[in-house]
């Protein structure tokens, strides 16, 4: 069997901006304390802050056949 050429990208948030919803659905599973229900963190603010090209921070999304891998 062939190995197939990974196609996995690393572009900006800015671009994919339709994967901030899971992207803060992982963000509160994985640091529940602060972006929980409880916590003082808003995922989605913070992803949304990042969706732009030219001012740090900038959010970056790698990326494999258009399935998110993280950020």
């Amino acid at each position: 069997m062939a190995a197939r050429a990974s196609r996995t990208k690393v572009e900006f948030l800015a671009e994919h901006s339709e994967v901030i919803t899971t992207l803060a659905d992982w963000y509160q599973q994985e640091w529940e304390p602060y972006y929980g229900v409880d916590g003082p963190g808003d995922a989605q603010a913070a992803l949304r802050s990042r969706c732009n090209t030219t001012e740090i921070p900038v959010g970056l999304v790698a990326m494999d056949d258009n399935q998110i891998l993280g950020c």
